[in-house]
């Protein structure tokens, strides 16, 4: 009951926050759903909450942020240059609660689900009754907790029972498995309810067949009157604290061929506790039951044994926790990879400047030659990128670099002030040595800058051919594991015939 007393908790907080939160308006969506918009306003929410907290403590001075805070804020400036930054970083956040809130609450209903699914239709009625399957040749398993009542009608608990339900007509499958295997497996097999054949004090199952195995196993004791051919075993002989070995000899016998193997079995006086002679009642009367209910729909457990009355429940295990803590921890995961993928954004930005150089060098090399001023090639590449755009075009980092280029002249700022802020904007050496060329020759004219373009362009696009070699390196080395994973299928696709022939 603990487990779902938590979520049931955690849904109760969900619609709490949802109360508190009903009059955020900021960073909404009309496109969002009805639950999305619900839980962004909880993450608006909480977000301002946490900006509140740290301003009354006085945390939001540049020099107690935290470094991770700092590089977001940094990273978002790089990807966003002319938005405010503060709008940037707000829904950046605001998405990172988002994505764990998602995953916590996705986690909570499923996992309270989970926890009520189990209790549900359950297989052993309050009758003590179970319905066998149909099939005959299917069967089911479970684990069954048995209890009675004290004289003050406490409820007692008993012990658990693995219990095999098989159709109402059973089957036994035939199916060959190696002979030393079967023996391997026959001290465990045989051992029912003791703890091992060295320590015996209860019946052994002596089984004459195992279900998969086609043998006949018939058994042979050393002393019939200890250990029966049956498994019956008589200890009222053997004093306290002393104990008989006894040797079983099995015999398994296959289309004419026999062979046998000796265990060895030591016996010790049975203990006399009432708790085992209940346990060993009621595993009795759980197998008459069977015997008698083969060809019946129901197989009804026992209501009471010896006089002491039984009340049986399925036995249920709690999935519901390893659900709520995968996909909490996987939202806890996505919260955590928000920073580690804005990172990325970042190093594919500076890539996708580093391939775009060249075509921009380009560009003004041709606009220059044909006569146009620097600041109205700035212009004529921002016009054709927002025409672009407009056509369903991709966003390119370098035109938006420019578009601000454009922003800022129209403002009043310098052509030398405009340059020198996209080259530190681009933060990259190619754009640096640009801005520089392009702020040295303001003065000089075009005819020394065209010159120098030229060469520029030049050593441009052989940088490019590297980069591009460069990254046709990676992907191969991105495909590295995917082609051992397809060479380990493809092996085991040859070996498992090739064994299994070598077998026949």
């Amino acid at each position: 009951m603990i487990q779902i007393c938590v979520y049931l908790f955690i849904l109760a907080l969900f619609l709490m926050l949802g109360i508190l939160s009903r009059n955020e308006k900021a960073l909404l969506s009309e496109s969002d759903s009805c639950v999305s918009r619900w839980l962004r306003r909880i993450s608006v929410y909480l977000y301002r909450k946490h900006l509140r907290l740290h301003r009354k403590r006085g945390w939001r001075g540049a020099s107690s942020e935290s470094s991770s805070a700092e590089m977001v804020r940094q990273n978002l400036r790089i990807l966003h240059p002319s938005v405010r930054i503060r709008t940037e970083e707000a829904k950046y956040f605001v998405d990172k609660i988002q994505i764990i809130l998602v995953f916590l609450l996705a986690a909570d209903i499923l996992a309270s689900a989970l926890w009520f699914s189990d209790r549900q239709e359950p297989l052993i009625s309050g009758e003590g009754v179970i319905q066998r399957p149909e099939d005959s040749g299917s069967s089911y398993q479970l684990t069954a907790e048995v209890s009675t009542e004290d004289t003050s009608g406490k409820s007692v608990s008993i012990g658990e029972y693995d219990l095999k339900i098989d159709g109402r007509k059973y089957t036994e499958e035939e199916a060959e498995r190696l002979i030393l295997q079967l023996f391997q497996k026959l001290p465990e097999l045989i051992q029912k309810e003791n703890r091992n054949l060295n320590y015996v004090t209860g019946d052994l199952e002596l089984i004459s067949s195992v279900e998969g195995y086609p043998f006949h196993i018939s058994w042979e004791s050393s002393d019939y009157k200890t250990v029966d051919v049956d498994g019956t075993v008589n200890s009222d002989e053997i004093a306290a604290g002393e104990h008989k070995k006894v040797q079983l000899t099995a015999e398994l016998s296959y289309e004419g061929r026999k062979n046998s193997r000796t265990y060895d079995v030591f016996v010790f006086r049975k203990p006399e506790s009432e708790e085992v002679k209940l346990r060993e009642g009621i595993r009795r009367e759980l197998e008459e039951t069977e015997s008698r209910t083969q060809t019946k729909q129901e197989f009804r457990l026992p209501s009471a044994v010896n006089g002491i009355p039984l009340q049986w429940r399925e036995k249920k295990e709690d999935r519901s926790i390893l659900l709520f803590v995968l996909l909490a921890a996987a939202g806890i995961a996505a919260f955590a990879g928000k920073d580690r993928e804005l990172h990325r954004k970042v190093l594919d930005r500076d890539r996708e400047l580093a391939l775009d150089y060249p075509l921009i060098i380009s560009k003004m090399t041709l606009y220059l030659g044909a006569g146009m001023s620097m600041r109205n090639i700035f212009y004529r590449l921002g016009e054709d990128y927002q025409r672009q755009q407009k056509e369903g075009g991709e966003k390119r980092y370098v035109y938006e670099e420019i578009l601000l280029v454009c922003r800022e002249l129209d403002n009043g700022i310098s052509e030398g002030a405009a340059y020198t802020n996209f080259g530190k904007r681009c933060r990259s050496w190619h754009y640096s040595k640009l801005s520089t060329l392009l702020v040295s020759n303001i003065k000089k004219g075009n005819s020394e800058l065209l010159k120098a373009l030229q060469e520029e362009a030049d050593r441009s696009f052989e940088e490019r051919r590297s980069i591009a070699r460069q990254m046709g390196e990676e992907a191969g080395t991105k495909l590295l594991l995917p082609m051992m994973i397809m060479l380990g299928v493809t092996l085991v696709i040859i070996m498992i015939p090739a064994y299994f022939s070598f077998s026949l």
